[in-house]
């Protein structure tokens, strides 16, 4: 008798059906190969494997004829069920079936009609012998036992509500350095938000010990004195008056002096004034207000070469014709404006 192979088990099923077929000695060393390589392309949803005879000649090294006599082994041993298909490949559908092996109620073991007497039956036991749920004696305990860990809370003449303590100092040092550095700034712009910043970038830089309050708050009321009267107001927040004036300790790319803050206006106004009408108010603010000037040979220094270069090109025409050269030196243009602020002061 012979059967397909059981698709619940289809893996178990392939092996063991590869197994008996290596085990056979009346199959050929070659129909054994062919049918472990049919045993891989077996698929569970075909029920089979579907592969040409060139296909399988080629994957082992032998001839066409050597595999059509292998097939016809396997389908003659009870291996396998072909289906022959018309076609220039002769692709072939193959079914792996069992031949008497996949009988199991011919090979189990039947028993005896004395060994069935001699068993045990299940429900020997009466029920007389048997204690119910329900007859189970009553010991009058709970199935657990309430503990009170905690009391009733009951109020005491004691309790009653204590005042918070007082705080010894209403405020800190860093409070008090900050109030006094808003007052000494001028008034500006900044909302909310931008003052806990500023707030925030003060604690930073005193608590970094790059600068000490009272720098601060001095360089924050010579800053108000320079903004005093003068127009248009540019008077910028705290929070980017302190990162420009770089009191966190950055340092210029081309110099190791510490870049200085540039609040007022070029100093020649009608060199500015000029520079205004040809290159725009805003690239006179961001080019030339930051620049210094040394009167002496009319030279105006720009503390970076990208300053000097928009200069040139932008109001080069005019300032050459007001006799004025543009230059590049860092440290010339700190020290002049180092000067200037002295002089303000």
């Amino acid at each position: 008798m012979s059967a397909v192979l059981e698709l619940h088990d289809y893996m178990r099923s392939k092996l063991a059906w590869q197994e008996a077929a290596i085990r056979d000695q009346s199959l050929s060393p070659v129909t054994r190969l062919i049918a472990c390589q049919l045993m891989h392309d077996l698929h569970s949803e075909r029920r089979g494997a579907w592969r040409s005879q060139d296909s399988i000649a080629a994957l082992i090294g032998v001839d066409v004829r050597t595999v059509r006599r292998a097939l016809a082994s396997l389908v003659a041993s009870g291996y396998l069920k072909a289906t022959i298909s018309r076609g220039r490949g002769h692709a072939n559908f193959y079914e792996a079936v069992f031949s008497g092996a996949s009988n199991d109620a011919e090979n189990r073991t039947q028993v005896s009609s004395d060994e069935a007497e001699n068993r045990a039956l299940v429900s020997s036991d009466t029920a007389e012998n048997r204690t119910l749920v329900s007859e189970k004696p009553d010991t009058r305990t709970p199935p657990y036992q309430e503990i009170n860990l905690k009391p009733p809370y009951t109020p005491q003449a004691s309790d009653k509500e204590q005042p918070e303590p007082q705080r010894l100092s209403p405020e800190s040092a860093i409070e008090v350095h900050w109030k006094a550095f808003e007052a000494a700034y001028p008034l500006n712009h900044a909302t909310p938000s931008g003052m806990l910043r500023a707030r925030l970038a003060f604690e930073g830089i005193v608590d970094g010990r790059q600068a000490t309050p009272q720098a601060l708050i001095a360089a924050a009321a010579a800053y108000a004195r320079k903004r005093a009267g003068q127009t248009p107001d540019r008077t910028k927040t705290p929070y980017h008056w302190l990162r420009e004036a770089c009191w966190q300790g950055h340092k210029a790319a081309n110099c190791n002096q510490p870049r200085t803050e540039f609040v007022a206006a070029f100093a020649d106004a009608e060199i500015r004034a000029a520079a205004c009408r040809a290159m725009g108010d805003p690239a006179t603010v961001s080019y030339l207000d930051p620049a210094a000037w040394r009167a002496v040979d009319r030279v105006v220094v720009c503390r970076g070469e990208t300053a000097a270069r928009a200069l040139r090109e932008r109001a080069g025409r005019v300032l050459q014709a007001m006799s004025v050269r543009v230059i590049a030196d860092a440290e010339e243009h700190a020290r002049l404006i180092s000067a200037a602020d002295v002089r303000a002061a």
